[in-house]
């Protein structure tokens, strides 16, 4: 492994084609619809004004002025096909050796000098090394020695196997490269800009670039152009890409990768020398930093795959956390018809948010309220009466099988199901009269039948009276429930 040389990245991207890049992105900045504040900060961070929090991955990656680094390794192809081709061709051999030789098994291990199975691990094929009595020899030259395989089928193999290409794989802090993060990739996700994904995601990545603790690997396919609302970007397309994070600990955390795991990057991270430290991993992000906000003064960002975020609300500063944080989009928007659509009015996007009905604070986090109606901190260890939509302590409350219930509609407007047990609302239950009044559930109402007569049900397993009644033989049939 390498790592690429001024004049070697210069070739990958110009410094001309990434002036253009950067006014192209400022060009297209105010359609993200961040306020004045936070469109200044990413401007000056475009500039190279950054605070000494957004410097720091830059010094610790030793990234060059366009704040990446490429790195350069050879990789072994994929050998799987010459593999079965090769263990085909042992087989064929094999089997030709035992019927021209009438050879048991047994004669043939000794005939090649060791079991035959062990010619076909793909580990020795891998190796081209196998032990005879302790001795390493060639696999290649053992084999043609035996006439199992010819010198044509070892140089296809030799060819094939023995293959390798040169990937280059990138560290960078590059607001471009979180751009094309997932549009006009391969893969797509929900940060791709032409999404039709209800949420508009991609919204966030107008001011990525501020989060001081991400940074982003991808391994290069081959640059492309795209436009974006009449600006050309020249990009790179990527074979795979992960965000990744440094931690309290200096541990580099690496996410998901799209659109699968093709390079091990956190084996990159360590053969780099970048990831210093071994132990237990903390996600929990190296900085608090100020999250960039919309016009409408709420925030923006956008979620790392698996990782939570807790926000304080007094100064909306942002922080990775191992527990108690959410993991998403922190403002999700009701848009549904893509970046290029947008003019930049924070009213096209129909931010989906809500007042908190206790104390009128925006809901910043749906998952942590309840029901989308109380924000967060009201709904800290309490919950809805589904019944009279009250908030209680959830000591307070039962649980039945649509949600919680108070003491009060739990007595008027819940039962318990009289096979198995459990509470549930009297609306959803199965009322029976046989014999005496029962409560059931629904899935115990299976065990149960209603008569086509009267109406009523009745166990499945006992003769309703309804068939003594009768004036008239007839089979009564059973709807199950």
């Amino acid at each position: 492994m390498r790592k690429l040389s001024i004049g070697e990245e210069n070739k990958l991207i110009t410094p001309g084609e990434e002036e253009r890049n950067k006014r192209s992105f400022i060009n297209i900045l105010p359609t993200f619809c961040l306020n004045k504040t936070s469109s200044k900060r990413v401007i000056e961070y475009m500039k190279g004004k950054r605070s000494k929090d957004e410097k720091f991955l830059d010094e610790y990656f030793n990234l060059n002025e366009s704040l990446r680094a490429f790195f350069e390794f050879e990789i072994l192809k994929d050998a799987s096909e010459i593999y079965d081709f090769y263990r085909k061709k042992v087989i064929d051999a094999l089997h030709r050796i035992l019927q021209i030789n009438n050879f048991s098994v047994s004669q043939l291990n000794t005939y090649i000098g060791i079991p035959y199975d062990l010619l076909l691990d793909y580990n020795v094929f891998i190796s081209n090394i196998i032990e005879i009595n302790g001795q390493p020899l060639k696999l290649f030259k053992l084999l043609s020695k035996k006439s199992i395989l010819d010198q044509e089928d070892l140089n296809i193999i030799n060819k094939k196997k023995l293959s390798t290409s040169k990937i280059i794989v990138c560290i960078s802090r590059n607001p471009i490269d979180y751009l094309f993060s997932a549009t006009g990739q391969s893969f797509t996700t929900c940060e791709n800009l032409e999404s039709d994904y209800g949420g508009a995601f991609y919204m966030g990545l107008g001011g990525l670039c501020l989060d001081p603790n991400r940074f982003l690997l991808f391994s290069l396919y081959r640059k492309s152009l795209w436009n974006i609302k009449d600006n050309r970007f020249r990009y790179f397309k990527y074979l795979s890409r992960s965000w990744g994070l440094i931690c309290k600990n200096n541990l580099l955390h690496v996410v998901k990768q799209y659109p699968e795991e093709k390079i091990n990057f956190h084996k990159f991270l360590e053969d780099t020398g970048f990831q210093k430290n071994k132990g237990f991993l903390k996600a929990d992000g190296k900085f608090r930093w100020k999250i960039p906000k919309y016009k409408n003064n709420l925030p923006s960002h956008i979620y790392m795959d698996t990782l939570t975020l807790n926000i304080k609300r007094k100064n909306y500063e942002v922080e990775y956390v191992l527990e108690g944080g959410v993991c998403g989009c922190v403002t999700q928007h009701n848009y549904h018809d893509g970046f290029e659509n947008l003019t930049g009015r924070m009213d096209e996007l129909q931010t989906q948010k809500r007042k908190c009905r206790k104390c009128g604070r925006i809901i910043l986090f749906p998952e942590l309220s309840i029901h989308g109606l109380y924000c967060d901190v009201c709904s800290k260890d309490k919950d809805m009466c589904l019944q009279c939509e009250k908030i209680f302590k959830k000591s307070e409350l039962t649980y039945i099988t649509e949600g919680y219930v108070c003491k009060s509609c739990k007595k008027m407007f819940a039962t318990i199901c009289n096979r198995c047990g459990i509470f549930l609302f009297k609306s959803s239950a199965l009322k029976s009269d046989y014999s005496e009044q029962i409560w059931l559930c629904r899935n115990c109402s299976s065990f149960n039948n209603i008569c086509d007569s009267c109406k009523k049900y009745y166990p499945t397993d006992r003769t309703h009276s309804c068939v003594e009644d009768l004036s008239e033989r007839y089979t009564i049939t059973g709807r199950a429930i």
